[in-house]
């Protein structure tokens, strides 16, 4: 990502990321699952398994339910994005 970064940001080029560490390596933005919500469900599945309530066969196959709008505000001001106040109220900022 840093290498990316070094050359998008001469030609003043947003790029968005596909999770918050990306936002954190200094892309613009990411709307994304949490890897956190992820693994804590899979920790509650894997203790429903242990204490022999259920079985995996008994668990549905389950996907995110929610993302998180993560945007990096150096990168913002270094592009002179301006984002609604509207977005950057739902948004994690980096």
């Amino acid at each position: 990502i840093p290498t990316l970064m070094a050359v998008v940001n001469k030609e003043k080029i947003p790029v968005y990321g596909a999770e918050q560490g990306h936002v954190k390596s200094g892309v613009l933005a990411s709307e994304s699952i949490s890897f956190y919500d992820i693994g804590h469900r899979a920790g509650e599945m894997a203790a429903e398994i242990l204490k022999g309530n259920k079985t995996v066969k008994d668990f549905p196959v389950e996907g995110a339910d929610k993302s998180k709008l993560y945007i990096n505000k150096n990168e913002m001001d270094t592009l002179g994005i301006k984002i609604p106040q509207s977005v950057l109220d739902r948004a994690e900022m980096v």
